[in-house]
């Protein structure tokens, strides 16, 4: 579990937040498919629509691509790409030679 959950707030069209997402788990399958994405450039064609899809199934598909692009602030979606990312970076390095050492 995240010490911290991943927050993604929703907006309406006056700028007020009308809905807060938190995830507190990255699965696996989540953090391989953000590293794959981490490869691309955001102007590669597709990285957009693919990190759509990632942050979509990051909090479950509890709302639809279509809310995403509407109502999510553009920074925000790419900083839940990161801390993705930074879930991997606290991993062991070397999990081979710290079972070793148990």
């Amino acid at each position: 579990m995240l010490k911290e959950p991943i927050c993604l707030d929703f907006y309406d069209e006056n700028n007020e937040i009308i809905a807060q997402h938190k995830c507190y788990i990255v699965k696996w399958k989540t953090l391989k498919k953000a590293i794959q994405l981490s490869k691309f450039k955001e102007d590669d064609e597709g990285f957009v629509d693919a990190v759509s899809n990632l942050v979509c199934e990051l909090y479950g598909n509890k709302f639809t691509l279509e809310e995403l692009e509407n109502g999510a602030d553009k920074d925000q979606v790419m900083t839940v790409l990161q801390e993705i990312l930074k879930t991997g970076n606290n991993q062991n390095p070397n999990p081979k030679a710290a079972i070793l050492k148990k």
